[in-house]
């Protein structure tokens, strides 16, 4: 095996750590946990759901594009990426000690997410060094796509502590799931890392002040060429509105299976490992196809599979409904996210990329964090859903109106 090849499979490896995290507290086990157990099923516990996931977004948003000019700048990437899993998996270990207070809980959590989407960045920002020329979209797709396996191995570790329930003294079994997803989110992401330590980049340098006010101004300089538009800006902002609608609605289908739908939380979690093994062969299929078809068309044909979920969330009931749900899930989510972060790669160069999706991640955590804020604010004014999810259908939409429909090389940008 060449070290190329070596490296493509840590990179993908440390997907499948991450995923994890994902399945388990951010869409199934901890919002379940927070809802019925933390908060005791209050009527406001969904607003104040979406109130953590959007003010943890914006807070990595706003840091990951600063974080990754200083990593592009100091050849800093792993390190920075070992630091924010570090922090990510020994906050969401931390989950599982008693509840001393809801304020604690949630700060818990908000670190834990904040360190996970900042990792994120970073982690993408690495495809940029590793993938051959023309592979962006093969090689996001089979991250994305065997990261599920990371999903659906700590659902299969965590079921025995899943299927205790939530109410009572069952949720102190319950909670062992986030030392589960902690420890397995280290080991694995650590190895990833340790694999990735002679993976070379370029760096750029800076020719006065601190690191830290160079990259700032790094930033604020992008930020000003960002104004005069250019087909980076859109992709980004189009991929990205896009994408954070859908991953709104799927934070929130859980949430909608057990209230709405009138499923049990196993049934809950059994759907979601349905969606998750679904999702590893749709998203590898898509990244085959990637390569003998443009990706923009395949993002684009996924469409009226959003489409058709919207619907089923609408107006779906009963097991039957949910399997449907889970089904359009598996089939659109994961292709829907590796395409958009190959289009994004194709669009950037190597020296600049973790400020790049450093920024591509300022868009994500904004629309993100709006949308399960208002989806949550909506759900729990209201007692509906409906209203919010045809509010997230609106954000997919327009995103997919703004992506541009070819691809333009980007200029070089100035270094301060």
């Amino acid at each position: 095996m060449t070290r190329s090849r070596l490296h493509q499979g840590y990179w993908i490896l440390y997907d499948v750590a991450s995923s994890g995290y994902v399945l388990l507290i951010t869409a199934v086990a901890f919002p379940l946990y927070f809802k019925i157990h933390v908060t005791g099923n209050a009527a406001w516990s969904e607003a104040l759901w979406g109130l953590l996931l959007a003010s943890s977004s914006i807070a990595a948003g706003l840091i990951s594009p600063v974080i990754g000019a200083a990593a592009d700048r100091t050849r800093g990437r792993l390190r920075y990426l070992a630091l924010a899993t570090a922090v990510c998996s020994g906050a969401t270990i931390t989950l599982a000690a008693p509840v001393a207070s809801l304020f604690f809980t949630s700060l818990v959590f908000c670190l834990s997410y904040i360190a996970y989407l900042v990792a994120a960045s970073l982690y993408d920002a690495l495809m940029k060094t590793i993938a051959p020329v023309g592979s962006t979209a093969g090689l996001s797709a089979l991250g994305w796509g065997l990261g599920y396996i990371g999903g659906l191995l700590c659902y299969g570790m965590s079921s025995a502590f899943l299927h205790a329930g939530v109410s009572g003294s069952a949720a102190a079994i319950f909670s062992l799931t986030f030392v589960v997803v902690g420890i397995y989110y280290a080991l694995l992401g650590g190895v990833a890392i340790l694999g990735l330590r002679s993976v070379a980049s370029t760096a750029t340098t800076h020719a006065t002040g601190s690191l830290w006010s160079s990259s700032f101004r790094q930033v604020l300089s992008t930020a000003r060429l960002w104004r005069r538009g250019g087909t980076l800006p859109r992709m980004i902002i189009g991929v990205h509105l896009a994408t954070g609608a859908v991953s709104t609605v799927a934070l929130f289908t859980p949430i909608m299976l057990a209230s709405s739908f009138g499923l049990s939380v196993s049934d809950v979690a059994l759907l979601s490992a349905i969606f998750s093994l679904l999702s590893i062969p749709t998203t590898l299929l898509a990244g085959w196809l990637a390569r003998r078809i443009d990706p923009l068309r395949l993002l684009f044909s996924l469409l009226p599979v959003w489409v058709l979920l919207i619907t089923l969330l609408v107006k779906g009931h009963g097991w039957w409904a949910g399997l449907a749900v889970s089904l359009c899930l598996g089939l659109a989510l994961g292709p829907t996210n590796a395409m958009a972060r190959s289009l994004v790669a194709q669009l950037i160069i190597e020296t600049e990329a973790a400020e790049m999706f450093g920024f591509a991640a300022l868009v994500n955590r904004l629309t993100s964090a709006m949308g399960p804020l208002l989806f949550g604010l909506i759900s729990s004014a209201t007692g509906i859903h409906w209203p919010a999810v045809l509010l997230a259908a609106a954000v997919l939409i327009t995103g997919f109106a703004i992506i541009p429909r070819t691809i333009e090389a980007e200029p070089r940008r100035p270094v301060f």
